[in-house]
């Protein structure tokens, strides 16, 4: 139940199980998208709002709102569109977004986009009652019968409710993009009181050619900010732990070392290096856990230790040996797994979240990890002080 300044919004109920694929995929990235929009909004980025009709004629569905190329060709657009929906997850009850003393402009948004999703759940709901029971009939219209003579039945949807259901998803998703995207990132901002500039992305400054930017996170760890949106629950809350001082030079290596070599921005670097904290017990590169079957900084276990020995006897693309007792080849392994397929979703989230570490983390723990996300606030608490720390450095030099 949530909070009275609070509201759920975003949850699509249940197709029937005999809804086509087509649709069942389309309406399960849709709650994705919708969420993703919904949340963009409560932070102050409406701009961002994720346009599902885009994403998948980008992804190689030309007419992603043409029913027979989304139902009746489902199965040659599959794996486009599970590209697509794996950037995109919708949580089964919603989101929880902050409706007390925010402006009229998102209140107004969130009631139309909670209008639109109420009228789709009203015709998923009825859905369920036009489900019908059919014989199986043979290529001579004669009923099938199983092993044990008896006919064999099947549940269906009728053609009508299949296409009002369709247009009903893209009649929802076309309003609430309308919705969030019509608001103003300015206007957003004011009307959730948001102080201060969101972190930027922009990485162009004239005032530091050396990299990486610092980004404006707060500095202060009294100032509430864990990265996230303010109102959005985690699966364990955001305490207070920080890498202990010993560990801070380790950290800061390894942190320079992703920016550096792979690219990756200084929020994004400490919510990988967090969770390598976190799963090796303080960077013990022999670290053992699951009964001495994980090992490593990150904890691979089966295939994929065996896949970090094969990695490690092999010479890097300079052609010099690696050492399995470096942490450096330890990350590189990481790095490649990240890129290779199996972790798509971990991967994206790290993309998508550029000046986040409390995101980064959390993503990374839940989808390349895929931990119990007992410790998830612990790493995203780590991330944050090594986000703030790095940031503090950055701006002194």
């Amino acid at each position: 139940m949530s909070p009275s300044d609070t509201k759920k919004h975003g949850d699509l109920h249940e197709l029937p199980a005999c809804a086509p694929a087509g649709l069942i995929a389309l309406c399960k990235v849709a709650e994705g998208v919708i969420q993703r929009q919904i949340e963009l909004l409560g932070s102050g980025k409406p701009s961002k709002a994720p346009d599902l009709r885009k994403l998948l004629a980008e992804g190689g569905i030309a007419k992603p709102e043409d029913q027979s190329t989304m139902l009746t060709d489902y199965g040659n657009n599959k794996d486009k569109m599970d590209k697509v929906a794996s950037g995109y997850h919708g949580k089964d009850d919603g989101i929880v977004v902050r409706t007390d003393g925010i402006g009229e402009v998102v209140i107004k948004a969130y009631g139309a986009i909670d209008t639109a999703v109420d009228q789709l759940n009203t015709k998923i709901d009825a859905s369920h009652k036009a489900v019908r029971t059919e014989t199986v009939k043979d290529e001579n219209g004669k009923p099938v019968h199983d092993e044990n003579g008896n006919v064999v039945k099947t549940e269906k949807l009728p053609p009508e409710i299949i296409n009002g259901l369709f247009k009903g998803v893209w009649d929802t998703l076309n309003t609430t993009f309308e919705q969030v995207s019509g608001v103003s990132d300015q206007a957003a901002a004011e009307a959730l009181k948001i102080v201060g500039d969101e972190p930027s992305s922009d990485t162009t400054s004239s005032k530091n050619t050396g990299g990486a930017q610092p980004v404006s996170y707060p500095t202060s760890r009294s100032s509430g900010y864990n990265g996230d949106t303010p109102w959005t629950p985690t699966p364990s809350s955001i305490g207070t732990e920080i890498i202990p001082t010993g560990a801070k030079p380790t950290a800061t290596a390894m942190m320079e070392y992703l920016i550096r070599k792979h690219h990756f921005t200084p929020a994004q670097a400490a919510g990988i290096v967090a969770n390598a904290y976190v799963e090796s017990a303080g960077f013990d590169l022999e670290a053992e856990g699951d009964s001495g079957t994980a090992k490593g900084l990150f904890q691979w276990r089966f295939d994929r230790q065996d896949g970090f020995w094969r990695f490690a006897s092999q010479p890097d693309e300079q052609g010099k040996p690696r050492n399995s007792g470096d942490w450096e080849t330890h990350i590189d392994y990481m790095v490649q797994e990240l890129h290779s397929g199996g972790y798509e979703d971990a991967r994206r989230g790290i993309e998508a979240n550029p000046n986040d570490a409390s995101r980064v983390a959390q993503d990374f723990d839940w989808y390349y990890e895929k931990s119990s996300r007992e410790t998830t606030g612990t790493r995203q608490s780590m991330a944050i002080d090594l986000l703030t720390e790095w940031n503090a450095k950055s701006v002194a030099v």
